[in-house]
């Protein structure tokens, strides 16, 4: 399985959000934008509740405002 999510950060934190998402062994990030403190990631796993584990996980993290699944894709 696996989402891709947009991650919105608070003003000027997306450095601190991205090293803590690359911790993380699941997450990809495929693309920042730091004017606007934006990052769009995925994330794999063969577990739906490891993902939504996960997917909790990152929208607690300190400094992110939202954390939205875009897509989800599931070849079960």
């Amino acid at each position: 399985m696996i989402v891709s999510m947009h991650i919105v950060t608070g003003p000027g934190r997306l450095t601190e959000v991205t090293t803590e998402l690359l911790k993380i062994p699941e997450i990809v990030i495929h693309h920042t934008e730091p004017e606007s403190g934006r990052a769009i990631v995925t994330l794999e796993s063969s577990e739906r509740e490891d993902q939504m584990s996960t997917m909790e996980k990152i929208r607690a993290m300190k400094d992110v405002a939202s954390a939205e699944l875009v897509y989800l894709y599931d070849e079960t």
